[in-house]
C-alpha cells in the first residue's frame, strides 16, 4: 500500500498536491526558484480546506544552501517540488494544522527550519549502516531507537522498532526548534518532533511501504489522522 491507501484506510481521504511550474527553469536552480516564492504562496493560500499535511519521499534536496551544487551521488532534484513543499510546510504551519514527513519530507522539514543535511551518508559518515536497502520496502533492514516519552514512544508502546530504508541523505545538523527522538544503531537521525508542541512529525523511513503487512506502521498513521480530528 501507498500513501493514499494508508490514509484511506484509516477513515481519511488523501489528496494530491501537484508542484506548479510556471515556466522553464534549471531543476536545481535554487535562487532562479525562489525568486518565485509570490507565486507559490498564492497557490499554497488556498489549500486552507485540507485539515493536515504529508511531505512524501522522492529525490534528493536541492534546498541545502543558496549555493548548492550537485555532487555526483544527488539524484532526481527538483528545486520547483522543494520551494513549493518548504512554502507548504511553512503554510501549514503557519495555519497549526498537522504535519508528517517521510524520508525526504522529514529532511525538507528541518532544512525548512534552519537545519542543514550530509549530501551523502556513505561518503560523509564512514562506518555507517547502509540506509538505502536493496529490499523491497516492505521489508525492515535496521532498527530504531526511540527517545522516551516521544510521540512515537508512546504510539508504538516500545523503544526500540525495525524500519525499511531508503535514503543517502541524512540530517546533519538539527534545526532549533527541532528535537531528534529516533536514532538507527550508527546514530542517524531517523525521527523528529517539534520541540514547542506544534504537531510536526518526521520519520526517516517509509511506513507507507510496511504498511500492509506491519501493525506499527499501521499505528503511525492511525495516530496522525487522530491529530487531525
Amino acid at each position: 500500500m501507498g500513501y493514499s491507501d494508508a490514509i484511506t484506510s484509516n477513515g481519511g481521504l488523501a489528496l494530491a498536491i501537484p508542484t506548479p511550474r510556471p515556466n522553464k527553469i534549471s531543476t536545481y536552480s535554487y535562487s532562479k526558484v525562489q525568486s518565485l516564492s509570490e507565486f507559490f504562496n498564492t497557490y499554497a493560500s488556498g489549500l486552507d480546506i485540507l485539515d493536515a499535511l504529508i511531505l512524501t519521499g522522492g529525490g534528493d534536496l536541492t534546498v541545502l544552501s543558496p549555493s548548492f551544487e550537485p555532487i555526483d551521488s544527488t539524484w532526481s532534484l527538483d528545486a520547483f517540488r522543494d520551494i513549493w513543499e518548504m512554502t507548504l510546510f511553512s503554510t501549514f504551519m503557519k495555519w497549526g494544522k498537522p504535519i508528517l514527513g517521510i524520508c525526504r519530507g522529514m529532511q525538507l522539514i528541518n532544512v525548512a527550519m534552519g537545519g542543514t543535511l550530509w549530501e551523502d551518508i556513505s561518503s560523509c559518515c564512514p562506518g555507517s549502516l547502509n540506509h538505502s536497502q536493496s529490499k523491497g520496502r516492505s521489508s525492515a533492514s535496521h532498527k530504531v531507537t526511540l527517545e522516551d516519552k516521544s510521540f512515537l514512544s508512546l504510539i508504538y508502546g516500545q523503544k526500540t522498532i525495525e524500519v525499511n530504508s531508503g535514503h543517502h541523505q541524512a540530517i546533519k545538523d538539527l534545526a532549533p526548534m527541532l528535537k531528534a527522538t529516533g536514532f538507527a544503531p550508527d546514530g542517524v537521525i531517523e525521527a523528529l518532533e517539534h520541540q514547542g508542541g506544534k504537531r510536526i512529525l518526521g520519520v526517516q523511513w517509509h511506513p507507507e511501504g510496511m504498511f500492509s503487512s506491519d501493525a506499527l506502521a499501521q499505528k503511525l498513521f492511525k495516530a496522525f489522522l487522530e491529530l487531525c480530528r
